[in-house]
Parts: structure tokens; C-alpha cells; sequence
């Protein structure tokens, strides 16, 4: 990794630059933006998911830094898990992608940062994940803009940790029927199911991350960490191997199976036109 006080840039890898970061002064402190840029649409594949931790750790445990924002350099905030990775995947493949997957989740979802989610752009399943995991979610005023955990839509199942996660969001009933559903939901539903916090013009996204992290970052940041850590620990204890072999009996099912390449059949085809 290479850094400089107004830019940081993440180590390169075989698909190019995944993620970059910057640094900007805020409310007395420091804060990071994460932007997430592989190319297209952020499919999660194995590296972007541990470069992305990486980025989050370091950031972590960097005590000039007080609060974080995630956002997106691409076409959409994140398409979801890259599905080559789950395609025909062994089990022992699977479960390292899955873990590594599970592994970025816990690191954001219990990071000490202030966070916030600028969604500019689409965010379906693993997209949505990431967004639900920081502390304020700011999505773009799109007619066009989808957001939501359709995990069922491609033949696979929510977690149970995020299962929790999303009821604890939007309340138990709008979960259950979100999630049986695979429901994608438009930026004004979003913001009306409680699954987001704003919804502003797209070139206020930003503007409007920033200005819930400023008087965060203004809090004594232990009392302010451990709370948050206290609320969540709940919910993050709840992932694990278990969640792996839970995911894999599904996954291994000629049903998901059979979706997914059915998924990846129609993205190639939209490609050639």
C-alpha cells in the first residue's frame, strides 16, 4: 500500500486497483473514504473481498482516523458476490470464499469507525450486505437504483446473521417478507422500509455521508466504539463455520446451481447486445 496524507491508494493486484482510499480532515478529526473499483460493477470476487478487509483493518487501527465512508468508483455501489466464485466451486473452495466473505462482513460490521454508505448506484444481495453493515446508509434519489437482499432470486439463502441483521433494520415482518421474496427494492422504497437513511440527489450522496460522520467523530471515540460494539456483538457472533456448511448444503443443490448458470447465461447474453 502507498499512501500520502490526501491520497492512498491499495496495493495492486492481478485485476488492477480494487480499492482506493483517501483522507479528508472532518470535524476535527480524520476520516477515509473507501472506494471500491473493480471493474465493472464490483462483483465481490475472492481478491476485491480481502483487499477490501485489508483496507479496513489498517484503517481500524490507525488512531488518527475517526470514521469511514464506503462508497463506489464503478457502475454500481456493488453487484454482489462475484457468482464464478460459487459457479461449480468444490467445497473446499467455497468455504474459503465464503469465509473470507463472512471475515469482511465482521470487520466492517464491528469496525471502531464512525461508517457510512454512499449508494450512488445499484447494490443487490452481497452489495446491499455491505451497505447495512456501516453505521448510516445514504442512497441516491434513481428512478433506476435497486438495492436489496434477493439472495433467493439466484437460488441461495440469507444467512441467519444476516437474516437478524435485516430484521433488526427493518422490523421482523418487512424482513420475512423481503427475504422469502428476494424483493429489490427502489430507492424510495428503501428509504420507506427503514433499509436506508436517506435518499438525496446523487450529487448530494456524498455531502450527506460526510455530515452524519462529522459530529460522530466529535464523540470520545471509546465511549462511542464500545457502545457500538456492545449493540452488535449479538449479531456478529452468529457467524462461522457453521454458516458455511449451512450455505454449501444449499449452494451444492442442483436447484442454485442450475439458477446461477441460468443468471450468468443471461448477463453474458445482455454483454453481445
Amino acid at each position: 500500500m502507498t499512501s500520502s496524507k490526501r491520497g492512498l491508494t491499495t496495493a495492486l493486484s492481478g485485476d488492477g486497483e480494487l480499492v482506493s482510499v483517501t483522507r479528508e480532515a472532518l470535524g476535527g478529526s480524520e476520516i477515509a473514504v473507501v472506494r471500491m473499483q473493480r471493474a465493472p460493477v464490483n462483483s465481490l470476487n475472492l481478491a476485491l473481498i480481502e483487499e477490501l478487509t485489508g483496507v479496513i483493518r489498517e484503517l481500524d487501527r490507525d488512531p488518527s482516523l475517526q470514521g469511514m465512508v464506503l462508497a463506489s468508483n464503478q457502475r454500481a455501489f456493488s453487484a454482489g458476490l462475484d457468482l464464478t466464485e460459487v459457479y461449480k466451486a468444490s467445497e473446499s473452495h467455497f468455504r474459503k470464499f465464503w469465509g473470507s466473505f463472512e471475515e469482511l462482513w465482521y470487520t466492517l460490521y464491528m469496525s471502531r469507525l464512525a461508517t457510512a454508505a454512499a449508494v450512488e448506484t445499484n447494490s443487490p444481495a452481497a452489495g446491499s450486505v455491505l451497505a447495512l453493515s456501516c453505521d448510516y446508509r445514504v442512497v441516491a434519489d434513481d428512478p433506476k437504483l435497486r438495492m436489496g437482499l434477493n439472495e433467493t432470486q439466484v437460488g441461495m439463502v440469507c444467512p441467519r446473521w444476516l437474516q437478524q441483521l435485516c430484521a433488526r433494520t427493518v422490523g421482523e415482518r418487512t424482513s420475512e417478507l423481503l427475504l422469502q421474496r428476494g424483493y429489490m427494492m427502489s430507492a424510495e422504497e428503501a428509504l420507506k422500509f427503514g433499509f436506508v437513511d436517506e435518499m438525496v440527489p446523487r450529487d448530494e450522496v456524498m455531502g450527506r455521508a460526510l455530515h452524519f460522520l462529522e459530529p460522530m467523530v466529535k464523540l470520545p471515540p471509546n465511549a462511542r466504539a464500545t457502545t457500538k460494539k456492545q449493540q452488535r456483538e449479538a449479531i456478529a457472533a452468529m457467524c462461522g463455520p457453521h454458516s458455511g456448511t449451512e450455505l454449501w448444503d444449499v449452494i451444492n443443490t442442483e436447484e442454485c446451481q442450475t439458477t446461477i448458470e441460468n443468471i450468468m447465461t443471461a448477463l453474458r447474453n445482455k454483454k453481445k447486445k
